[in-house]
């Protein structure tokens, strides 16, 4: 009852134009959020002054855009308000507007009974939710975890889901991990399947190693090779490997069994690179012979032979988004082949020195090259013209250094200083370098004391430091992990963390 006779007060209001408690009824916290409904009230209270004549009472910064209603004889001369159909039935209008607010689902009468009960009246702004409050909510979450993220992006970051706290990608600051085992350098790492949770290993002792991120427990030595191990690849699904040698063999392993699954022979001489396809059905190979092989995985069968470069091929990928293989080689350039025909369809300049690898972005529009001539470039795959130039590192001799993608906004590389380093995708700036390898007598079945002595690598130790190369640096999104891997026969894994923590794990 008491519902029905504020109701019809409310009505009462709105029909008769008391337009004075029609404001205070406005300031009603329900009432707020209804943006249409306050408008019609402010609009039918502004004609009725223009009706009136009463050109005083409307508010004076409305005067410049309306000014031709002042001067027309009547509301409807304006073609904006010819619809209105006068005073009482402009009333009545607001008066149904507002009964279709009342509706179920539309407003809560218990709410608006509260609302207008003067014992409630130090509750009433203190329990209306607004409109979308939960969503304003998640903007300022997400805002605030943006903000305080170590690592500031300057453009926007996509927010692609809900369900997880966004966390920014933050630069690695120390080693998490030490892994040995290996007793002579290690030429390349790669993180095993997407999901990283292990990582494969290649060295010049002729063997590959599986070793568990999360514990650094090497599960596995895989052994067959008779020379050392150049490069070493693992497709998505993580079942299977690959390992090109300097013994003239690429082999492929399983992962579950750890044994060769089968030996791929046809040229001669080292070969420095293995690259799986996307859908792993292929494999990509090159090495001193100065051939791109094309292989298919199932058979093992060379099902294509790409010849043109003048020297050894270092490295081999595949597009992913065209059927195409980009190569580097010594002889300084950068060939895209199609894989159907066989034919060279672009040929790339720019490095100065030997080009020691190329690595695609995920969507295939980027190409990231490394050379002899110490720097990196990055290319815009469709105009092929280079965007960036990442400098700093040393890449001079005779050290396959390779680069890679480690984020959408940071690169990474190793060194013939000893150091990882990791540059801004944006603004080609280092942003970070991380020391580690060479710090400690890490080989496995034999330390050497320290003094100045050279490895078979011709790296040394000069007071009780030894000089060495890192060779490889790669990222694995979803562990945040950053793997590398150097001539002190050693792999590392870092990490971010807080300063504070001081003391770093080894295994």
């Amino acid at each position: 009852m008491t519902t029905n006779k504020t109701t019809g007060k409310n009505f009462g209001l709105l029909f008769w134009g008391n337009w004075s408690e029609v404001e205070k009824l406005c300031s009603r916290s329900f009432i707020k959020g209804q943006k249409a409904f306050l408008y019609a009230i402010f609009r039918q209270q502004f004609l009725e002054f223009i009706e009136h004549r009463e050109f005083q009472k409307p508010h004076a910064a409305e005067f410049g855009d309306l000014c031709y209603l002042l001067s027309a004889k009547s509301v409807t001369d304006a073609p904006s308000f010819r619809s209105w159909e006068g005073i009482q039935p402009g009333r009545e209008a607001l008066v149904s507007e507002f009964s279709t607010l009342l509706e179920p689902g539309r407003l809560d009468l218990q709410h608006l009974m509260r609302e207008n009960d003067p014992e409630n009246a130090s509750a009433r702004d203190t329990d209306y939710v607004p409109r979308h409050r939960l969503l304003t909510l998640l903007h300022q979450a997400l805002a605030y975890q943006v903000e305080f993220a170590r690592y500031q992006k300057r453009t926007v970051p996509v927010i692609s889901s809900l369900l997880h706290d966004y966390t920014g990608f933050v630069v690695p600051n120390r080693c998490r991990m030490t892994l040995r085992g290996h007793t002579q350098n290690v030429k390349c790492v790669r993180f095993v399947g997407e999901e990283g949770r292990k990582i494969v290993s290649g060295s010049s002792d002729c063997t590959l190693r599986l070793w568990d991120t999360e514990t650094g427990v090497c599960d596995a030595i895989l052994e067959g090779h008779g020379s050392r191990i150049w490069d070493v690849d693992a497709t998505q699904d993580g079942t299977l490997l690959a390992s090109a040698s300097s013994d003239a063999t690429v082999r492929l392993w399983s992962t579950d069994s750890k044994l060769t699954q089968m030996t791929l022979r046809g040229g001669y001489g080292d070969v420095y690179c293995c690259r799986f396809s996307s859908d792993k059905e292929h494999l990509v190979t090159g090495g001193y012979d100065k051939l791109v092989r094309l292989y298919d995985v199932a058979t093992g069968t060379a099902v294509r032979m790409f010849p043109g470069h003048q020297l050894g091929i270092s490295s081999a990928v595949f597009s992913p988004q065209s059927g195409m293989v980009v190569t580097g080689a010594k002889d300084t350039s950068v060939r895209f082949w199609d894989t159907l025909s066989g034919v060279c369809i672009r040929t790339l300049p720019g490095h100065l020195g030997e080009v020691t690898s190329v690595e695609m972005s995920h969507d295939g529009r980027q190409l990231l090259t490394s050379s002899k001539d110490n720097s990196h470039r990055l290319w815009d795959m469709r105009m092929l013209r280079p965007l960036q130039r990442f400098t700093g590192h040393q890449n001079t001799s005779k050290n396959f250094i390779r680069c890679a993608f480690a984020h959408p906004s940071l690169i990474v590389s190793g060194s013939e200083d000893g150091l990882v380093y990791m540059w801004s995708q944006e603004s080609s700036h280092v942003l970070q370098t991380l020391e580690g390898h060479g710090l400690e007598t890490t080989f496995a079945d034999h330390a050497h004391p320290w003094g100045t002595e050279t490895s078979s690598e011709g790296s040394q130790r000069y007071n009780g430091r030894k000089q060495v190369v890192v060779y490889e640096a790669v990222w694995n999104n979803i562990q945040g992990l950053l793997a590398s891997c150097a001539d002190d026969g050693t792999v590392r894994l870092w990490d971010w963390n807080a300063p504070s923590d001081a003391m770093t794990p080894s295994s």
